[in-house]
């Protein structure tokens, strides 16, 4: 889905801010309805409060459940990743959003606008996200049922060529508000993605965590280029697979 510059609009850009005499900021805006900015001085409580609700507000968004439908007609995710002959025709089928969870993009979402713009608000910060998925920046993999459970419960392993999202992109344009949590999440991912298959199968317990990798020493510039090689392999492998 390609990105337009003046059709994806909410009426909140009518929102300005004044900076009032003694320091303060107060919003100003025109028969529009206005939310308070928020920043990063909440409570921790307050700010997984916010996060959660943001959470809510996407999934429930008639937007949402337009990008999954698009994945699934679109994208060919209509099938489980790990076993091409389940469909959704045969069982549930639900996008999972890895190596970052939806949690993890709301959040980096919401840094990035607040160091942008100096706060923000839960409607923003849904707009933002929302547009993210649809430009298609956001990993995701199709997966039936059972195998969601699974990957949740660490027994399967995601291999990065198996997602579908320009991850690289997604970094590049909200670069501001990424931490090392998130880093490591894309470097673990990234380090096991190197390994052999294990010889036990398919539902081997995974034996790694972020702890295994915090020393390897991949630096931000390498996680883009990893994720761009891992791009074009997974490009290279659609290609052999139409072929066949």
């Amino acid at each position: 889905m390609e990105e337009e510059d003046d059709g994806f609009l909410t009426g909140l850009e009518h929102i300005k801010s004044v900076e009032t005499d003694d320091g303060n900021i107060e919003i100003e805006s025109d028969n529009y309805f206005i939310q308070p900015f928020i920043s990063k001085d909440l409570t921790n409580t307050e700010w997984d409060r916010f996060i959660k609700n943001v959470k809510s507000l996407v999934r429930s968004s008639v937007e949402y459940k337009k990008f999954i439908s698009y994945l699934k007609d679109c994208e060919e995710m209509g099938i489980c990743t790990f076993f091409s002959d389940i469909t959704d025709e045969d069982a549930s089928i639900e996008v999972h959003h890895t190596p970052l969870t939806i949690h993890d993009i709301i959040e980096i979402i919401t840094d990035h606008l607040i160091i942008k713009n100096g706060g923000t608000t839960s409607l923003l910060v849904c707009h933002e996200v929302l547009k993210a998925h649809m430009l298609g920046l956001v990993g995701t993999v199709s997966l039936s049922e059972t195998v969601h459970q699974l990957v949740h419960a660490g027994r399967i392993n995601i291999n990065i060529n198996q997602i579908h999202g320009n991850i690289k992109e997604f970094l590049t344009k909200y670069k501001d508000g990424v931490n090392d949590e998130h880093l490591n999440k894309i470097k673990l991912m990234i380090e096991i993605s190197k390994l052999p298959a294990h010889e036990d199968g398919l539902f081997e317990r995974k034996k790694y965590s972020s702890n295994d990798i915090l020393d390897c020493n991949l630096s931000f510039d390498s996680i883009q280029t990893a994720l761009l090689e891992a791009s074009i392999e997974a490009s290279k492998k659609r290609m052999t697979d139409e072929d066949t």
